[in-house]
């Protein structure tokens, strides 16, 4: 893996581990409680950020099949990628796309279900983060629903900014289901 994309790829990794640790005793009945004025339990939110990062690689992979000659990320996609690090700071809630939202989410789901689906494709992306050319990383290779085209080290930063979001939002409802520190 490209030195400019390890240390963000480890942080993901450390931050999900740390995520599933924290929560691996609790009941799934626990992890599967909605929260009283409407979401996502627990669980679905960590299914829908792992829906989301296998998404993304499922999209690169497919782009990259083509053949076509990809991009050279230029000013415009620095542009691009400052304003998804900036948006996505802000608590403004985003409907999230159907591929990855309310449609694809099982009303109840098992905690070592969603970790053999997260170890997979966090094993799937590392595979690929390993064997990608060097040449691909200033490239706009993926392609973010909200802000566009990106490189595949901006693609690990969404990753990284996407998760904290939804940490965020299961801290609150961890806080408000019966959960047992």
């Amino acid at each position: 893996m490209h030195s400019s994309l390890s240390p963000i790829y480890a942080r993901l990794q450390k931050s999900m581990v740390d995520l599933l640790e924290e929560i691996k005793d609790q009941p799934d009945t626990v992890l599967n409680e909605n929260p009283a004025k409407g979401g996502w339990s627990v669980l679905q939110v960590i299914y829908h950020i792992v829906l989301v990062e296998e998404a993304s690689l499922a999209y690169v992979k497919k782009k990259l099949s083509f053949g076509e000659e990809i991009p050279k990320a230029g000013f415009k996609q620095a542009m691009r990628a400052g304003y998804l690090k900036t948006f996505i700071r802000f608590p403004i809630k985003v409907k999230a796309p159907k591929i990855v939202g309310e449609s694809n989410m099982p009303v109840d789901i098992r905690f070592w279900e969603v970790l053999k689906k997260w170890k997979d494709n966090r094993a799937e992306l590392e595979e690929f983060l390993n064997q990608m050319p060097d040449d691909l990383l200033k490239t706009e290779l993926y392609k973010h629903g909200l802000v566009g085209k990106l490189t595949p080290k901006n693609m690990l930063i969404f990753f990284e900014l996407h998760f904290a979001r939804h940490r965020k939002q299961i801290n609150k409802v961890l806080k408000e289901v019966k959960y047992v520190v």
